[in-house]
C-alpha cells in the first residue's frame, strides 16, 4: 500500500513538471523577437531583422485596426549592399510602404518604422 502511494506521488510530481514545462515552451514561442536598433551587413540580414521591428509594430497596434499614428522605432542602417524600395516593400507579408527609393551601400541611415492608420500599413521613413 505504501509502495502504492509513493508511486502515484512520483507520478503526481512528473506531471506537474512537464505541464510547466509545456506552458513554459508555449510562452517562450509566443514572445515578440526584439528590435534591434542598429542593422548592418547584406540585404537580406537587413530586412530580416527589420522584420522583427515591423511585425512587433504591426501587433501592437492590433493588426491594422488602432487608429492613432505612432512612430514605433528608430533604426539606424548601414547597408553593404543598395536596398531598392520596391525589394523591402515586397519583403514583407504585411502592407509595408518605404517613403524612400532606396538605401545607398556603406551610408548611415536613421530609418522610422512608423504605424500609420490612415493607409493601415507601416511605413518606413529615412531621417538625417
Amino acid at each position: 500500500m505504501e509502495v502504492g502511494k509513493i508511486l502515484m506521488t512520483l507520478i503526481l510530481i512528473f506531471v506537474a513538471i512537464f505541464v510547466v514545462y509545456v506552458y513554459i515552451s508555449i510562452l517562450s514561442q509566443s514572445q515578440p523577437k526584439a528590435c534591434e536598433e542598429f542593422l548592418s551587413g547584406s540585404k537580406y540580414n537587413i530586412l530580416s531583422s527589420l522584420k522583427a521591428c515591423v511585425e512587433n509594430c504591426w501587433s501592437k497596434h492590433d493588426f491594422g485596426k488602432d487608429i492613432y499614428n505612432e512612430d514605433c522605432y528608430s533604426v539606424r542602417i548601414n547597408p553593404s549592399e543598395r536596398i531598392e524600395k520596391d525589394e523591402i516593400e515586397k519583403f514583407f507579408s504585411i502592407r509595408v510602404k518605404a517613403y524612400f527609393d532606396f538605401l545607398e551601400k556603406n551610408y548611415n541611415y536613421t530609418i522610422k518604422v512608423r504605424y500609420n492608420y490612415t493607409g493601415q500599413e507601416i511605413s518606413l521613413v529615412e531621417f538625417g
